[in-house]
């Protein structure tokens, strides 16, 4: 009997050694399921990052438009302003205001754009020396 004693115990120490080799090997898969879950995580997070900077980077694209869009308005309106110049210069001219040889041209154009959120207006004072045009003009313009 004392043969089959040693056996036995064998036998459970054997089944206590796979046992503990079995729960090492749970173990070691839940650690490596939990790592798993972690870089999933990390790419989840990593892709809302990247979403956030592609939709910064959309607003800095509309913000750059409306950009321009505001330059080429001025820009438009600068024209303009001085379309508007040239008209009344060449009205003074046809008035007799003219420039004669000696002298230099008695016109004096003063542009003055005043713009605001509420509003945008642009000034336009044309000053003279004649005296038949009595001091200067000013066209106010919306």
């Amino acid at each position: 009997m004392g043969g089959s004693l040693e056996e036995e115990d064998k036998e459970l120490e054997l089944e206590l050694e796979l046992e503990l080799e079995l729960e090492l090997e749970l173990e070691l898969e839940l650690e490596l399921e939990l790592e798993l879950e972690l870089e999933l995580e990390l790419e989840l997070e990593l892709e809302l990052e990247l979403e956030l900077e592609l939709e910064l980077e959309l607003e800095l694209e509309l913000e750059l438009e409306l950009e321009l869009e505001l330059e080429l308005e001025l820009e438009l309106e600068l024209e303009l302003e001085l379309e508007l110049e040239l008209e009344l210069e060449l009205e003074c001219e046809s008035l007799g205001l003219g420039s004669n040889s000696n002298s230099p041209s008695p016109v004096e154009e003063l542009l003055e754009v005043s713009s605001s959120s509420s509003s945008r207006r642009s000034l336009i004072r044309v000053m003279t020396s004649s005296p038949s045009f009595l001091g200067g003009v000013a066209l106010g313009l919306r």
